[in-house]
């Protein structure tokens, strides 16, 4: 991936996932930060993405065509976690456990280096250095898919 998206990547994120000790903001806006990425993921394997916006799909349906396209069988199954955490909480106004919830997320990530949380803000630092590698790692996967070219998409299909 060049230095100028690199970058401009990396300023998005400083922009937009807070350095909140508010746990449900950092998910919120990291969800969608990681579902952009899984876009481009995707994207990049297309002829024309515009047809993708118009298919309105959904994060599930987003990270299982990612999985396919561009594997993902580092980050795929904290990102399920994230993705029903995150949807319990488009639901419910409170998540009486929370923090279990979110320590599974983080285990599911890193599950040999997971060390409990000592504080509720380490735990939402935990979960924003988490997001910001898996975003990294699929901003990683798309960018290397793009510089691929046409050439190795079409001898896949084949």
């Amino acid at each position: 991936m060049p230095d100028a998206v690199t970058k401009q990547l990396w300023n998005r994120i400083k922009r937009l996932l807070p350095r909140s000790h508010d746990p449900t903001l950092v998910l919120l806006k990291g969800h969608l930060l990681v579902e952009e990425q899984l876009f481009a993921c995707i994207a990049a394997h297309c002829r024309d993405a515009t047809k993708l916006e118009d298919a309105r799909l959904t994060f599930a349906q987003k990270l299982r065509l990612a999985q396919a396209l561009c594997g993902l069988q580092s980050v795929a199954h904290s990102l399920e976690k994230l993705n029903a955490l995150r949807n319990r909480m488009a639901h419910r106004l409170e998540i009486p456990d929370l923090d279990s919830r979110l320590d599974d997320y983080l285990k599911a990530w890193a599950e040999d280096e997971f060390v409990q949380p000592k504080t509720s803000r380490e735990r939402t630092r935990n979960l924003r250095n988490t997001l910001i590698i898996q975003i990294a790692i699929l901003a990683g996967m798309s960018g290397a898919a793009e510089h691929l070219g046409p050439t190795v998409s079409h001898a896949r299909r084949a």
